[in-house]
């Protein structure tokens, strides 16, 4: 919700969370309701390939939402950020 209030930052990374959010939502319903892997060979492949699609959706998450900050961060300059004070300018100058 913070990324759909920041007007700076683009609501696609929001939209990546949303999405992460419904797939581990999914998983979570899997593991309660789906086949036991105790007791079939088919419960351990259908319960191992929803752990898998849950840790490479992550991973996704993360590279997506790393990939946005980068380019957000690469747009700013060293001189026009609010972090870096007056002090330390003329440092990145010498």
């Amino acid at each position: 919700m913070a990324i759909f209030r920041h007007g700076e930052y683009p609501t696609l990374y929001a939209w990546v969370y949303f999405g992460f959010a419904a797939l581990l939502l999914g998983y979570v319903f899997l593991m309660w309701l789906g086949p036991s892997p105790k007791e079939t060979v088919l419960g351990t492949m259908i319960q191992a390939t929803g752990q898998k699609i849950i840790s490479y959706a992550s991973l996704a998450c993360v590279l997506i939402q790393a990939q946005g900050t980068k380019a957000r961060n690469k747009s700013d300059s060293a001189y026009n950020s609010p972090h870096i004070g007056a002090g330390t300018t003329r440092l990145i100058e010498r």
